[in-house]
């Protein structure tokens, strides 16, 4: 048996339980040295905007969650629902494209679109709407 497949035994062997044993638990334990993030849910502010904790998430993959005119549908209003209830101080939206009627791989014939839609109308307008007010995010105030 090699060396490395004596040191892969011992280790299988000696973390099975490492959640068993006290002085492994310690090791473990968040402490200022392990976790130097005092102000992660404290309050930021940013120009006007009071954001509630320093959390963000990234834009994400929303393909398929509009309906085929552009407007965000009920799925996507409840998908960026639920994300607001988990906590996250600031989410942006992800997979806007702003070239429709330009680049031709965003648009499908008939002026239909996978992905949700900024450019149309007050229909799609309203479905961003409703993002917000189910989200429950607000204008900054003055």
């Amino acid at each position: 048996m090699s060396s490395n497949q004596k040191r892969i035994r011992m280790l299988i062997g000696r973390f099975r339980t490492w959640y068993e044993e006290k002085a492994w638990l310690e090791k473990a334990r968040m402490t200022k040295r392990l976790s130097p993030y005092d102000s992660m849910f404290s309050p930021i502010r940013v120009n006007r905007l009071t954001i509630k904790n320093r959390l963000v998430m990234a834009p994400m993959g929303n393909i398929n969650m509009a309906e085929e005119t552009g407007r965000p549908s009920a799925r996507m209003v409840q998908y960026y629902t639920e994300r607001a209830r988990g906590g996250v101080g600031l989410i942006t939206s992800g997979l806007i494209p702003v070239s429709h009627g330009i680049d031709s791989s965003v648009t499908e014939r008939g002026d239909l679109a996978y992905f949700a839609r900024m450019d149309r109308s007050r229909t799609v307008y309203s479905g961003w709407r409703d993002i917000a007010d189910s989200a429950g995010w607000a204008p900054p105030s003055a």
